[in-house]
């Protein structure tokens, strides 16, 4: 997986210690990998050892240290895949990678001044539909198919080794 480049979208991407996190998921066209700074909702949690990192847009770099995935689900409560995941515990915003997800599910996405609509590429059903806040593009109603236990990632992951 390498290297990502994170574009600044005018708010503070890198968690601080007094950064709560945002379960907000933000779409985002600079990015290719799905990125989240919350454990617990990464399925099938794996340690990541390819020294991958994430590059910020004013050149700092900031550790990957896990990768997974997840599910969420669509209005008709259809699954929506958020494979390779990558857990980055020092950014404080969900990244919504848009071209991952549209060739990972057979969707695509239309921007609006005030929302924006992922459609699936066959039927043009919508399957989600989220507004857009101080310039932000916003998936904040989304729903995991799965809760998650993150006791088990780390259990899973030393008996594998």
């Amino acid at each position: 997986m390498g290297s990502h480049t994170v574009k600044s979208t005018g708010s503070p991407v890198f968690a601080s210690p007094s950064t709560a996190i945002d379960p907000v998921w933000y779409p985002d066209s600079v990015v290719a990998a799905h990125m989240r700074s919350d454990l617990v909702k990464l399925l099938d949690a794996r340690l990541y050892n390819g020294g991958g990192k994430v590059i910020m847009d004013n050149g700092l770099s900031i550790p990957v240290t896990h990768v997974g995935g997840s599910t969420i689900l669509a209005n008709d409560s259809s699954p929506l895949l958020l494979e390779d995941l990558l857990y980055v515990p020092d950014i404080s915003k969900n990244l919504l990678s848009v071209s991952k997800f549209a060739k990972d599910n057979g969707v695509f996405f239309k921007f609006y001044p005030n929302c924006c609509y992922v459609k699936d590429l066959k039927t043009r059903q919508t399957l989600l539909c989220e507004s857009e806040l101080n310039g932000l593009y916003r998936f904040d109603n989304v729903k995991f198919k799965f809760a998650f236990n993150v006791v088990n990632a780390y259990r899973t992951e030393s008996l594998q080794q």
